[in-house]
């Protein structure tokens, strides 16, 4: 678990540098290794806390065109606010404030696991079309060009006339 040491520290601006084993968070989805390295800010200001700060992992990924492994440093912007309140936690417990967006925790809670929030936003930055770095400029061609001079061979069969009939109806 990412936990940030909230009891006991004064109001003001806060240096954080933690770096945790992604095995330990349960969340994490499987394309992270390594460490998940965080660092940022907390702010405390009375009973309300905010982290802003930058969290970055590495991820085996798998190469789209060519279907090689590899790795790439994904990198996000997190920022978390919640609010140390004994009286509003008994009401609501764990659950979010709608009011305020932010997470309740009890105030003599020692900690405050950022866990969940460290993994949504790394699975959030993984990147939807999976390209390695080497083949990111070039053009299919370029990657499989013996791919591309057999598809150009190959003759084109004719039309099937018995459909011609069907491209002759109109609908009113």
């Amino acid at each position: 678990m990412i936990k940030i040491r909230i009891h006991g520290i004064k109001d003001g601006q806060h240096d954080i540098k933690l770096s945790v084993p992604v095995d330990e968070i349960d969340e994490m989805f499987p394309e992270f290794f390594g460490n998940i390295d965080l660092e940022g800010k907390l702010r405390k200001i009375g009973n309300r806390f905010s982290f802003v700060g930058q969290v970055k992992c590495q991820a085996k990924l798998v190469c789209d065109l060519s279907l090689e492994e590899y790795t790439e440093l994904i990198e996000s912007d997190i920022n978390v606010s919640f609010l140390a309140d004994t009286t509003l936690f008994t009401l609501h417990g764990d659950k979010e404030v709608a009011d305020f967006e932010e997470k309740i925790v009890h105030e003599d809670d020692e900690y405050y696991d950022i866990s969940y929030e460290v993994s949504e936003a790394l699975a959030v930055q993984l990147p939807m079309k999976r390209i390695a770095p080497e083949y990111r400029d070039k053009n299919l061609e370029d990657i499989y060009p013996f791919v591309v001079d057999k598809q150009e061979e190959i003759p084109e069969e004719p039309v099937d006339d018995r459909w011609a009939a069907l491209k002759k109806l109109k609908f009113n």
